[in-house]
């Protein structure tokens, strides 16, 4: 997403930030092991130059929905990304 405002949009008929729609849309186990799968985010943030604190939000905007697994990539990207 190019702006993080839309993460944080409220849709006025449910009240909650757009955010949540993403938690309604990962991926979950069934049968025996259901549950919810761990579920990693990355950020690209290429056109601004590895801002840390764009990728902080990113980090605390993923947080609400329950990921923790974050990591950005770089500009240039690095061999491990």
């Amino acid at each position: 997403l190019a702006d993080f405002e839309l993460l944080f949009y409220k849709d006025q008929d449910v009240q909650l930030p757009w955010i949540h729609r993403l938690k309604c849309e990962l991926p979950r186990r069934v049968g025996r092991l259901s549950g919810e799968l761990p579920v990693k985010a990355s950020y690209i943030g290429f056109g601004h130059h590895d801002d840390p604190e764009r990728y902080n939000r990113f980090v605390a905007a993923m947080a609400q929905i329950g990921i923790v697994l974050c990591r950005q990539i770089h500009h240039p990207p690095n061999r491990f990304e």
